[in-house]
């Protein structure tokens, strides 16, 4: 019975672990895309406005809250593309970045066989990185709106990212395939 429960519960934080990365790698992508939209020289070809003194207002404008704050409410939410956003994202890439290295370090560590690390984080990978053709499609379909240039905007988000979304995807089929040919010679060769 306990090594019932050991099991069951070496499953459920496997999965757990996996849950957690792609929830925090995704919004990993998110702070790296946010964090180049919001430096104020892209920002400024992504909003069309006539008077530059409008510009000025809005990115370095000043709120009364934190960023975390700001962004909750609805009247300060736009705090994501001005100065004070920027440098809230520039500082917290990098913590979520170590944060999602530290995840794949501890899905390794805890993945029992080495096909099933190999299968999972190519899961993982492609998953990822499947999100460059599709936000890439996307990006095509769009039109601007008032003064707001929705295509450079997305071009601008995916731009630090894509290279890396598509390379994601690449290895993430790799390893997915290494991962069935191991559990293809497990099975073929009887130890399953």
């Amino acid at each position: 019975m306990q090594e019932k429960l050991v099991k069951l519960w070496d499953k459920i934080s496997f999965y757990v672990v996996f849950f957690l990365l792609l929830i925090f790698g995704s919004l990993t992508i998110m702070t790296f895309g946010f964090a180049n939209i919001s430096q104020e020289d892209n920002l400024r070809n992504v909003i069309n406005e006539q008077d530059p003194t409008d510009f000025e207002e809005f990115y370095f404008k000043e709120y009364g809250c934190t960023f975390l704050q700001c962004l909750t409410s609805s009247d300060t939410s736009q705090v994501l593309f001005n100065k004070q956003g920027h440098d809230f994202l520039e500082i917290i890439k990098w913590f979520m970045l170590l944060g999602t290295i530290i995840l794949i370090i501890l899905f390794i560590i805890h993945a029992k066989t080495l096909q099933s690390m190999f299968f999972h984080l190519g899961f993982l990978g492609a998953l990822f990185g499947i999100q460059a053709f599709f936000l890439d499609w996307f990006v095509q379909q769009i039109n601007s709106v008032g003064p707001i240039n929705f295509q450079e905007l997305f071009r601008l988000f995916l731009q630090p990212v894509q290279p890396y979304l598509y390379g994601l995807f690449v290895i993430g089929i790799a390893l997915m395939m290494a991962g069935l040919v191991l559990k293809w010679k497990t099975i073929s060769s009887g130890k399953d």
